[in-house]
């Protein structure tokens, strides 16, 4: 069976530069982008939270979601 492995990006690593690490809104309003044969084509303006991107991608490979997420999938970018 395939795996997958979600890496927070809030986690130290050995590199130098920058991170999304502050406050400010070029680090906390950051885009995102959907593709996918299930993905409905066109623009999402509505905020959401950093916790709903693994159920997202959960639901998007059509995988359970655990009991240590506390997000939920985004439902306005799946086709109805």
């Amino acid at each position: 069976d395939p795996g997958y492995l979600l890496k927070s990006s809030d986690i130290p690593s050995a590199h130098k530069g920058t991170s999304h690490g502050s406050s400010f809104n070029y680090d906390t309003h950051v885009p995102l982008l959907w593709y996918g044969k299930n993905i409905t084509k066109g623009d999402v303006f509505t905020p959401y939270q950093i916790i709903d991107i693994a159920p997202t991608l959960s639901h998007l490979l059509n995988l359970q979601q655990t009991g240590a997420m506390t997000g939920i999938p985004i439902q306005e970018i799946f086709r109805k």
